[in-house]
């Protein structure tokens, strides 16, 4: 795409797409399980070539990113039958991190119509422990053990359900300053709507843009119209009260750190808030 803020992702960022993790089970009418009856989502913790290859595979790889220091962003793509709207299944950190997990979830909210921040679940690791109907419990799904093997605190699993959304985003503003023809499709549907292929892509660009509004400098960001102002205040607004905080680290047995990124320091945040100069610079 020439859309000026795709131009700046790929000058800033490299990305890697797995298309299907399970093409076999699709390809035999399973939705959810391999051809061996597995649900895959429930082996990241500890995959084998043998009976999970996919997964095996793109778990080496990203603890080849991790160990490099070369992983900011895990999104795991589902697509949900029951619960409507298109949502975040995610992790509640420990320490700092957790502000700028969150942070990245409201900016989601600012930049897509479609995105239900309500509706997401930041559950903390004693809830991945409970067993869930298939026998199996959370610590295997992708957003989990990528979180804790990986040591990223943005990973997530986007759930997308299949027919429509489910409330009014009331928190989208949209982005000024740009063509007309760099609006994605799905933008012109809002509210309780049948989802179509524009507003499932809608939401995949969403993800991209609050990628460059926490980590890049977007001069079409849709920040400064918002309720948020700036990524800053978007990031400070998720901090914890610090007796809150420690409640919560008190109250959680499992004890991960995650050691935040030099671009994750506040004054890199408003470095990259800072106008560029350009007359299209909305800093």
């Amino acid at each position: 795409s020439d859309d000026p803020r795709a131009v700046a992702l790929r000058d800033r960022f490299v990305f890697k797409l797995v298309p299907m993790l399970n093409p076999d089970g699709v390809a035999r009418g399973h939705y959810r399980t391999s051809t061996k009856g597995l649900n895959l989502n429930r082996f990241y913790d500890k995959p084998t070539w043998e009976d999970h290859e996919a997964v095996w595979s793109v778990k080496q790889v990203l603890m080849h990113w991790s160990q490099n220091r070369r992983l900011l962003l895990y999104v795991d793509f589902h697509a949900h039958a029951n619960r409507a709207g298109c949502f975040f299944l995610a992790n509640r950190i420990k320490g700092p991190a957790q502000a700028w997990n969150m942070g990245y979830a409201k900016l989601c909210n600012v930049n897509s119509p479609h995105f239900d921040l309500a509706g997401s679940d930041f559950s903390d690791l004693d809830a991945a422990e409970k067993e869930c109907k298939d026998g199996f419990d959370k610590r295997g799904s992708g957003r989990v053990a990528v979180f804790m093997d990986c040591r990223v605190c943005h990973a997530y699993t986007l759930e997308c359900n299949y027919n429509k959304s489910r409330s009014n985003n009331n928190i989208y503003v949209p982005t000024q300053g740009l063509p007309a023809w760099t609006s994605c499709p799905g933008l012109s549907v809002k509210g309780e709507v049948a989802y179509d292929q524009g507003s499932w892509a809608q939401i995949g660009e969403c993800l991209c843009v609050s990628l460059l509004d926490l980590y890049g400098h977007n001069c079409w960001s849709r920040l400064p119209s918002s309720k948020y102002v700036s990524a800053t205040r978007c990031v400070g607004a998720a901090q914890l009260p610090k007796a809150r905080s420690a409640a919560l680290a008190a109250a959680q047995k499992h004890d991960v750190e995650i050691a935040l990124f030099p671009c994750q320091k506040p004054s890199c945040l408003q470095e990259r808030e800072t106008s560029c100069g350009k007359t299209t610079c909305c800093w």
